[in-house]
């Protein structure tokens, strides 16, 4: 029979990866990162906000848009989308 090793109180000394510490601090930095499109509705506001973009005017058409952010045309229809549904701004057909 064997002898049961003795518990003890010290817990064991463990050695971090820097390889998995820095693969774990990206990983947790994307799943607290906002979605673009919500980024670029932020960036907006703040412009409308500051009076970039004055009450009654009309916002830049997507495509300077895009280019201004550097986006995809889904992603302003989607950033719009919020500051539509913020109440930000409505839509001109």
């Amino acid at each position: 029979m064997s002898k049961s090793q003795p518990l003890t109180s010290q817990p064991a000394l463990l050695t971090v990866s820097p390889l998995k510490a820095f693969i774990s601090a990206k990983a947790v930095k994307a799943v607290k990162a906002k979605p673009r499109y919500s980024e670029v509705a932020d960036q907006i506001r703040l412009q409308i906000m500051t009076g970039r973009y004055a009450v009654g005017s009309l916002l830049p058409s997507e495509t300077d848009l895009r280019f201004e952010y550097s986006v995809s045309r889904h992603t302003i229809r989607d950033a719009t989308r919020l500051l539509v549904v913020a109440g930000l701004v409505s839509p001109e057909h």
